[in-house]
């Protein structure tokens, strides 16, 4: 047996049944209920974007001048 629901958004989602007790049905109908339809979405944070140029090449005290005093 499976069940099918079809979202506004227009993807359907189809979940097996078979096989699960009473209980487990009613948890996978509640489930296609409650869902939106969706694609689900990293939670991370955003790119950060600088508004200045980043320097580019490892900075090295050795092939620095020397500080003059």
């Amino acid at each position: 047996m499976l069940t099918r629901r079809v979202p506004v958004n227009g993807r359907d989602k189809v979940i097996p049944l078979n096989g699960l007790e009473v209980t487990g049905v009613a948890k996978k109908v509640e489930l296609l209920l409650d869902a939106s339809g969706a694609k689900i979405r990293p939670l991370k944070r955003r790119t950060v974007e600088s508004t200045t140029k980043a320097a580019r090449g490892i900075w090295s005290g050795l092939h620095a001048e020397p500080p003059k005093l």
